[in-house]
């Protein structure tokens, strides 16, 4: 009995700290709950820190300006001319074509003179027998059957400038030619070549013909370039070069 009445006062005494150890956990749950409500409580082990006092400023009203009723601005119309000073007038003109054509008291000049075209002659047009680059193209009798032109583009590098436009304009016996091509086309010239048919047989011609080069818009990036033609095989292919000039 003895060892009976002993187990149950231990008992009571695990139960009473047990029920004395939910309590106070259960207390500081409550305690940190209301910190976390009220973190500037008095209980607070560790406040936060005070804030400072916010400041505040005036308030601010702008002056709005006003100019007099009567306000006129003054104007400097002196102009001073130095008598010994010549002008000289330009007028620009510019065809339905693109072609930009400039009028001064000495003449006409186009706008290639005043390097306003980025690209120009590189050499002057040498005819050639067309047979060298185009074997197919071999005189038979003395007789051959083709004349055109054909040269290639170079940039300002000196590198082969393919993808633009090029024309070829003239006439030949009576017949209008307005044809167009790129650059790039026609390999045997180089890689930036191009090449125009003009006919089926070798005709002389002076100046009938012009060719330049063009952009997307099909404004010209070159003055027109006029080159003769020839009556024989051996001069049946006109070699004409461009590069660019300028940027």
């Amino acid at each position: 009995m003895t060892q009976q009445i002993k187990a149950k006062k231990l008992d009571a005494v695990w139960n009473f700290l047990s029920f004395l150890g939910v309590v106070g956990i259960l207390g500081i749950i409550v305690v940190v709950a209301m910190i976390f409500t009220n973190p500037a409580a008095s209980y607070n082990p560790y406040p936060p820190p005070t804030m400072p006092v916010p400041i505040t400023l005036p308030t601010s009203t702008p002056t709005q300006y006003s100019l007099p009723a009567t306000w006129t601005p003054t104007v400097n119309d002196t102009v001073t001319v130095n008598e010994t000073a010549t002008s000289t007038a330009i007028m620009a003109t510019q065809l339905p074509d693109g072609e930009l054509i400039m009028e001064t008291p000495e003449g006409v000049i186009t706008a290639a003179a005043n390097g306003y075209y980025e690209f120009a002659l590189q050499s002057a047009p040498a005819p050639i027998d067309a047979s060298i680059l185009k074997p197919d193209l071999q005189t038979t009798d003395g007789v051959c059957t083709w004349m055109g032109v054909g040269g290639q583009v170079l940039d300002i590098q000196g590198s082969p400038y393919t993808g633009v436009g090029i024309q070829l304009g003239g006439q030949l016996n009576g017949r209008t030619i307005l044809l167009t091509s790129l650059t790039g086309t026609a390999l045997q010239y180089g890689p930036a070549g191009y090449e125009f048919k003009i006919s089926d047989a070798p005709d002389a011609t002076v100046h009938n013909f012009w060719l330049r080069l063009v952009d997307q818009s099909n404004l010209p990036l070159s003055d027109r370039i006029y080159f003769d033609t020839y009556n024989t095989c051996d001069k049946n292919l006109v070699i004409i070069n461009l590069k660019q000039v300028r940027q």
